[in-house]
């Protein structure tokens, strides 16, 4: 199969990618979120200096809702497959990381959609996960899962 082209800002392609997919395989055992994006501009100096509407907007709609979107369109596809979606997220969701800005409450936004996703009621799983924490030379790494409301979705992988 060719590499398909799409761009998560359109609702038109993604309906497209999808429909190509699910004529040429049918079903989907996983899709893998690994999408981020800010304007330059908001990712250097002072948050509220760097901060604007725009690009506030521009840095949700490609890092967070993009994977709500892919998700949504994938769904029909994994139905009774046991299948997984996967995002990539990073610390400055949780931390204050020089720099990151607006990225860093774009990624929250995103971890609240790993938690928030009905997947598991259609089969299949949803997983959220950072390449590195803290200790990172300890080989932990920050793994986010959807978790039933009320209980705690963050552990510690690796960890004692």
């Amino acid at each position: 199969m060719p590499v398909l082209p799409c761009d998560v800002a359109s609702d038109e392609q993604i309906a497209g990618l999808f429909d190509t997919l699910g004529r040429e395989w049918g079903g989907l055992d996983g899709l893998l979120h690994s999408i981020a994006f800010a304007p330059r501009e908001a990712l250097s100096g002072d948050f509220l200096d760097a901060l604007s509407r725009q690009a506030f907007a521009i840095a949700h709609d490609i890092s967070s809702y993009s994977f709500a979107a892919l998700a949504k369109g994938a769904r029909p596809m994994m139905r009774g497959r046991r299948a997984s979606v996967l995002t990539l997220t990073y610390l400055g969701a949780v931390r204050s990381v020089p720099n990151y800005n607006v990225m860093g409450s774009a990624k929250a936004s995103l971890e609240a959609n790993v938690r928030y996703l009905p997947l598991p009621r259609a089969g299949a799983s949803v997983h959220g996960i950072s390449a590195a924490d803290q200790d990172a030379g300890g080989g932990r790494h920050r793994q986010l899962r959807q978790a039933p409301v009320g209980f705690e979705a963050t552990r510690r992988c690796g960890a004692a």
